[in-house]
């Protein structure tokens, strides 16, 4: 009995040690790698890592509501268009100079825009459109190049457009647009040529 307890004893350094151990290494792997929505939110961590880390993670079982599918792609789609090659996140410092940029861009065109109000006459259509209101705007935009070319997006009325900075309108795609809404219009980067109309009354 006498030796049973001096062994305990003696050992004692040394049980605390293992017990210390075994309490670190049970800690450790019950951290197991790191979750895919941590990882979205830290920004040291590459994006083609969080897709990687999602997809080991994911199963086609899990495709259900709740599940952290679709704000994953709508995160997704977010960040890689704004990382940089190599998948790495833009820091707050290069996100807040490009925010700085927009505003000052956005503080010129303000600056060169006219500060007399702009005398409106109607220009058409003259026909019942079918749905009424069809002298409402919602976009004009300007052509690539050309500042006296402008095109007015009605939700109500078609797509116009006049290349003498609104003195004369006409209504584009051979009639066949005004009695249709259109919400915006985006002209190719390269080619102005080309361009994309957004149908219907935009959810703003």
């Amino acid at each position: 009995m006498h030796r049973t307890a001096q062994r305990i004893q003696t050992s004692g350094s040394t049980i605390l040690t293992v017990a210390a151990w075994m309490c670190l290494s049970t800690s450790v792997m019950s951290q197991g790698p790191q979750h895919w929505s941590e990882a979205m939110r830290d920004p040291s961590i590459p994006v083609d890592s969080v897709e990687a880390l999602f997809e080991a993670a994911w199963s086609p079982d899990q495709a259900e509501r709740g599940k952290g599918m679709k704000p994953f792609q709508r995160w997704l789609a977010f960040a890689k268009p704004r990382c940089a090659a190599d998948g790495t996140r833009p820091v707050n410092g290069l996100v807040l100079r490009a925010i700085e940029a927009a505003e000052e861009d956005r503080a010129a065109e303000s600056a060169q825009r006219s500060t007399t109000d702009p005398v409106w006459e109607y220009a058409g259509p003259t026909g019942p459109t079918g749905l009424g209101g069809s002298g409402r705007l919602n976009r004009l935009v300007d052509r690539p190049g050309v500042p006296s070319e402008w095109w007015a997006c009605a939700p109500a009325g078609g797509l116009w457009r006049t290349s003498d900075e609104g003195q004369t309108w006409a209504p584009m795609g051979n009639g066949q647009l005004e009695s249709i809404g259109v919400t915006d219009v985006a002209f190719h980067p390269t080619d102005p040529d080309r361009l994309w109309i957004a149908t219907g009354d935009g959810d703003f």
